[in-house]
């Protein structure tokens, strides 16, 4: 049959042959290949792990958290109360301690930086810049027992420090603490005039404390 097709289209059918059918194979199973080796060099997420080549921009203070103790849960915001210890202060700033109290019933673990801003009205909108930290800092994890308070040292610099153009003073009614790894935040009054500047950062905050060590 197939030479009869043969001789009526005068060869112009061609049926490759066995031997270049498997080369033509060989030839795309080695552009496949390529191709999924060359996708592996790119910045795009794995899909498959989770995982990225590349790093997180703008990290947040619980990128910088380590991993709670084996056994020991993480402290949560329902489990936490606030205050304020304002033992040192000046003309142009203070230098209070945020004091986290744990309020459940087992001991609980935090490590790491909060995320800490100034907050207004009982919708409590954010004033200003909110704290910069240093990932720099040593910031083991801190064990609280029913009870037991972790400590957060801050700066703060008041208005006076600025000129009013630059500060854009406003009131705020207290802090808005994000706890470390915690998406739940804290608030914690402490009426104060501060800066509405955004673009003006007047808080800095240290990793949580097992302890006053200032003051």
């Amino acid at each position: 049959m197939f030479r009869s097709l043969r001789e009526h289209n005068h060869g112009a059918m061609h049926i490759p042959t066995a031997p270049r059918i498997g080369l033509i194979t060989a030839s795309l199973g080695i552009m496949t290949a390529l191709i999924v080796a060359l996708s592996g060099c790119t910045g795009t997420p794995n899909a498959l792990s989770g995982q990225h080549t590349g790093q997180a921009a703008n990290a947040s203070p619980s990128a910088f958290s380590q991993q709670p103790p084996h056994g020991v849960p993480r402290c949560g915001t329902s489990s936490l109360r606030g205050a304020v210890d304002n033992r040192l202060s000046g003309q142009q700033t203070l230098e209070p301690y945020l004091v986290v109290t744990n309020t459940g019933h087992a001991t609980c673990t935090l490590s790491g930086f909060p995320a800490v801003t100034w907050v207004a009205g009982p919708q409590r909108v954010r004033v200003g810049a909110g704290a910069e930290y240093s990932p720099n800092n040593p910031h083991p994890a801190v064990n609280l027992k029913p009870g037991a308070h972790g400590y957060f040292w801050m700066t703060i610099n008041l208005p006076s420090k600025y000129t009013v153009q630059r500060c854009r003073p406003a009131q705020a009614d207290g802090f808005q603490l994000y706890p470390p790894r915690s998406p739940t935040p804290l608030f914690i009054a402490f009426p104060i005039v501060t800066c509405a500047n955004n673009n003006l950062p007047t808080m800095t905050v240290d990793a949580i404390q097992g302890k006053e060590l200032h003051g």
